[in-house]
């Protein structure tokens, strides 16, 4: 992702706001992430989990197989 699809209107990217929360705030702004995305997964219907898991296959083997060797 190009760094101008990351600034917002008031022209202050979201790196650049990240590199000035404390570091004790960052690890607990990731351990909530870490988990409220447990939960998610956990919560979801295995079968949803199944499909998800498929697509995501699949869409990783087409990527890998369409890269540039270059």
């Amino acid at each position: 992702m190009a760094p101008e699809s990351d600034v917002l209107l008031s022209g202050v990217s979201p790196r650049q706001v990240w590199a000035f929360v404390p570091l004790d705030c960052q690890q607990q702004i990731v351990q909530l992430l870490a988990h409220l995305a447990m939960h998610l997964i956990a919560t979801q219907p295995l079968c949803q989990r199944v499909e998800l898991s498929a697509k995501e296959q699949v869409h990783a083997h087409s990527s890998s197989s369409h890269q540039d060797p270059a």
